[in-house]
């Protein structure tokens, strides 16, 4: 993850990655590259262009559960992460009623990966 706080500072800290990058023999996957501006005016979230490498702005991003969206809104964010919950309570509701016949501990376990729940303090 990048951090900066200008477009300038975000495209040479990017450059930087490019350069280590090439060093070590590793490559950048331009298909998940991606960047976020908060706040920011139209032109701050127009495409990245940084040695021939073109990154795309996305309108959320997940990092370890919390899902931060382009309006920064807390809101946005937790519908998002409820539609999410919502999409693994059908699904297990989809593998309880194709497999009746499973144990229940095994139901249990899928119950309790499904459904763990992420506490966020914003500051």
């Amino acid at each position: 993850m990048i951090l900066a706080t200008t477009r300038e500072m975000c495209a040479k800290k990017l450059g930087l990655l490019q350069e280590f990058c090439a060093k070590s023999g590793m490559k950048i996957n331009q298909i998940k590259i991606k960047f976020m501006v908060f706040n920011g005016t139209r032109d701050d979230k127009l495409p990245l262009i940084c040695k021939g490498m073109t990154v795309n702005v996305c309108e959320s991003y997940t990092y370890l559960g919390t899902i931060f969206t382009l309006d920064g809104k807390v809101e946005t964010s937790l519908k998002l992460h409820a539609e999410n919950k919502q999409a693994h309570v059908m699904k297990f509701i989809s593998f309880v009623s194709k497999n009746v016949n499973f144990p229940f501990w095994v139901k249990k376990l899928g119950f309790r990966c499904r459904f763990a729940l992420v506490y966020i303090v914003w500051l």
